[in-house]
């Protein structure tokens, strides 16, 4: 059985994909979380849709300078890809939860690989 916390974790996920999916047309299948500097990847995407973390019911807010703060969808060489600009860091809100939301996120859109970069 799942808890209560559990069970709000999926509303809100729910939620946001929902929110997400309103946005775009591209189904992406890799997910790349962008360490600092690397913001110019974004450019080499074709049919690019950004959408502002602010816009995104339920979605942790990032707090830390330089962080765009947006969720890039795009095109490289056929391959639909998501690319979080920005990132929330365990230190901003002491919640694993936070960190871990935009994973599920990638998650409910179907992505099947993950790369992180720092």
């Amino acid at each position: 059985m799942k808890s209560k916390r559990d069970l709000m974790l999926e509303k809100e996920l729910k939620g946001s994909a929902a929110y997400i999916l309103s946005k775009i047309k591209i189904q992406p299948r890799v997910a790349i979380v962008l360490g600092s500097g690397l913001g110019h990847f974004t450019q080499s995407l074709h049919n690019t849709v950004s959408i502002d973390l602010r816009n995104i019911p339920h979605y942790p807010r990032t707090t830390v300078t330089g962080h765009r703060g947006s969720l890039v969808f795009g095109e490289r060489d056929g391959e639909g890809i998501l690319v979080f600009e920005g990132r929330i860091h365990y230190y901003e809100s002491g919640d694993t939860r936070s960190v871990l939301y935009p994973i599920h996120i990638a998650h409910h859109l179907g992505v099947k690989i993950l790369l992180l970069t720092n």
